[in-house]
């Protein structure tokens, strides 16, 4: 085996190696078990502001939206950044405005979306129409 080919073998390996890692030690992950949550929804032009608390096995929020979607109507879009919010208790962001919905964690910007964001006991999740 020339060595090119031994140099690629090893990349590769290591490669296989990193994305291992990353998802047992540093990927989101969800808790487990019951959780009591806060959810938000604030949509300043239609003077919506809405508190809920839930109770929920689900691990990642968009798992919970989907099981409260009765309640807080989300609407949601594919995009090849992953799925997002497009809509929330009947109002649908408006892209020609630069709407879209922003997601706090305890006041904090999420930097995952509705799918990788763990759902965690005590948490409040804060979605607001916002702009760009």
């Amino acid at each position: 085996m020339n060595k090119k080919v031994m140099w690629i073998v090893i990349a590769v390996l290591c490669a296989l190696v990193a994305l291992f890692m990353y998802n047992q030690y540093l990927a989101p992950g969800g808790q487990e078990g019951s959780k009591t949550v806060t959810m938000e929804i604030v949509v300043a032009p239609e003077g919506i502001e809405k508190t809920y608390e839930f109770k929920t096995d689900a691990d990642f929020v968009y798992a919970l939206m989907m099981e409260v979607e009765s309640t807080i109507k989300p609407e949601f879009q594919e995009s090849s950044f992953g799925i997002y919010i497009t809509g929330l208790e009947g109002y649908t962001a408006d892209e020609t405005k630069n709407e879209f919905y922003s997601i706090k964690v305890n006041g904090e910007d999420a930097v995952v979306g509705v799918k990788e964001l763990p759902v965690e006991d005590g948490k409040t999740y804060r979605f607001e129409l916002s702009t760009w």
